[in-house]
């Protein structure tokens, strides 16, 4: 699959890197959060979309560079989210590839369980840990 071995340099220190709604509207509309089931890694239909309105952002604006982090819910060794969760990223990274978007724009972290977005321990909660969150460059 074209996208599958796809070296990544280190995240760029002198870009500044924020959360969408920092930029505006449309960016908080278009990068949403994306969603996994449990110990999965692979993109369900939503967050396909998802992907794909990103994807036709980042071919509009060259001049972007975006971070793809991965979570997981706190079910596991810290060792094994470490992994699933950059498998998440890797995974949405893949899908914006094959849709156009230069690999060296991309770039991929995995927070493992370390940034839950619910902190409660229950199945509600951990369904929300299950994402993948993004940072957009900013120009200066």
């Amino acid at each position: 699959m074209k996208g599958e071995e796809l070296p990544q340099k280190k995240i760029p220190q002198k870009v500044k890197f924020v959360r969408p709604e920092e930029l505006g509207e449309i960016e908080k509309n278009i990068f949403q959060t994306i969603y996994f089931d449990f110990d999965k890694y692979n993109l369900k239909p939503n967050a396909q979309k998802v992907l794909d309105r990103i994807g036709e952002y980042l071919l509009k604006n060259p001049e972007k560079l975006i971070i793809i982090e991965g979570h997981c819910d706190e079910r596991g060794t810290k060792e094994y989210n470490l992994v699933l969760g950059e498998q998440r990223a890797l995974s949405a990274r893949k899908y914006l590839v094959i849709k156009g978007v230069s690999p060296k724009r991309i770039f991929t972290v995995s927070y493992g369980e370390e940034k839950p977005a619910d902190p409660r321990h229950c199945e509600e909660a951990w369904a929300k840990n299950r994402r993948c969150e993004f940072l957009i460059s900013k120009n200066e």
